[in-house]
């Protein structure tokens, strides 16, 4: 009997032993696993790192290159105005004289109402004059603001609603407009705009008017001046150079 209990005790010490062994092994196996599996995550990471890097230099150019592409287009439109208005200087050009208007004042107020609505679409002002609101500032002449109130009431430029009201020196406007009977307040008015992005539309080609009417017998004209709308910092469509003249 002590034999045999030797020998379990023998047995269980060997299969301890072993196990031992093995658990060990297990171990280590396991502990180079892990670590190959966290090396490779961490190359993983950095290789995705460096890919995310790279792709955000290659936007950062991209946009940089775009930048500069608008700067060389601005640069050369502001150039091809300069170059188109000396040229007709050099010439001059003039404008053919528009006849008497036979429009009636009802008639006026409608065609030039329709054009300054149309002008609020087609000139683009920077993007902090994006509020809820679009103002337009009349000089002077209560006819006009209630004309225009009437005409803009139920009218919407990209999705902000038209406020039209008598001009107030210090407020800011999309548009102001200095109708003919208030054209002795222009250059007052013209200083007091000449910070803002503010469209300045009047009844009288006077230096510093962006666009200005004209009545020619039974229709209403008007002519635009590029350089000086842009200088100030906005944008003018295409379509409204178009019928310039």
């Amino acid at each position: 009997m002590l034999i045999f209990a030797i020998d379990m005790k023998s047995r269980l010490l060997t299969y301890s032993i072993f196990i031992i062994v093995a658990a060990s092994l297990v171990s280590c196996v396991s502990k180079k696993k892990y670590l190959r599996l966290e090396k490779s995550s961490v190359d993983t990471v950095a290789t995705l790192s460096r890919e995310k890097m790279q792709l955000q230099l290659m936007n950062d150019s991209l946009k940089r290159s775009l930048v500069l592409k608008d700067s060389m287009i601005d640069s050369l439109s502001f150039k091809l105005n300069e170059v188109t208005v000396k040229k007709d200087k050099d010439r001059g050009k003039t404008t053919v004289a528009a006849k008497k208007s036979t429009l009636s004042k009802e008639q006026e107020y409608e065609k030039k109402s329709l054009f300054l609505y149309n002008f609020t679409k087609l000139v683009e002002w920077p993007i902090e004059y994006n509020g809820t609101e679009f103002v337009i500032g009349v000089v002077g002449d209560e006819q006009w603001v209630k004309q225009l109130q009437g005409f803009m009431a139920q009218k919407k430029v990209s999705g902000k609603k038209i406020i039209v009201e008598k001009y107030k020196k210090g407020a800011r406007y999309n548009v102001v407009y200095v109708p003919s009977s208030e054209m002795g307040a222009f250059s007052v008015v013209k200083n007091a705009v000449k910070k803002t992005k503010a469209l300045l539309v009047t009844d009288d080609a006077a230096p510093g008017t962006h666009i200005s009417f004209m009545l020619d017998q039974d229709k209403v004209r008007y002519l635009v001046d590029k350089v000086a709308i842009e200088k100030a910092g906005m944008k003018v469509g295409q379509e409204l150079m178009r019928y310039s003249g």
